[in-house]
């Protein structure tokens, strides 16, 4: 396995298993992951991503610059009903009380990564996540750049998740 795709299949499993995690624990809920949903592109979500940056070291002490992104999603009919979830609160819209709670789910799942990714001899440096509304919303990735989306379903709704990782420079 070339280490592109080794490192990949690493960030992407932990990332993975750490969301579940996270997003059980916060919300009180079980999400269980699916393949092959995908929300119309019509409907209005809320978004928030976060910058992976890093160096995995491999076994003979040889350095792999890396970078890609996490992005969280949902409706924003779901976003709000995770929101009330954690919050214990009836908000009925979206509001100034709850803009935040996404980035803080993808905070929580970044930092509770970290530390599997470190035994694995990954060492991800966090960047500040970012939080915005709209729909169709697209970017274009390098050609270095692998992803991958996972659907996770839950009594809340669907939330999806998209890594991306590559490997930008190797020592």
């Amino acid at each position: 396995m070339k280490n592109d795709d080794l490192i990949f299949s690493m960030v992407e499993n932990v990332i993975n298993s750490t969301a579940v995690k996270v997003l059980n624990k916060m919300t009180g809920s079980e999400f269980h992951s699916l393949s092959g949903i995908k929300r119309s592109s019509n409907d209005k979500n809320y978004i928030t991503t976060i910058g992976l940056y890093g160096t995995k070291i491999t076994e003979t002490s040889h350095e792999i610059k890396i970078r890609g992104n996490i992005v969280l999603s949902w409706n924003l009919d779901v976003y709000i009903k995770i929101s009330n979830a954690i919050f214990k609160d009836e908000y009925k819209e979206y509001c100034e009380d709850i803009k935040d709670m996404g980035m803080e789910i993808l905070n929580t799942i970044v930092g509770n990564s970290r530390s599997e990714l470190r035994a694995k001899g990954i060492f991800i440096e966090m960047a500040i996540p970012n939080g915005f509304i709209g729909n169709q919303i697209s970017t274009e990735l390098p050609d270095y750049i692998m992803l991958r989306e996972t659907t996770f379903e839950s009594s809340l709704g669907n939330t999806q998740l998209l890594v991306t990782c590559g490997v930008i420079s190797e020592d």
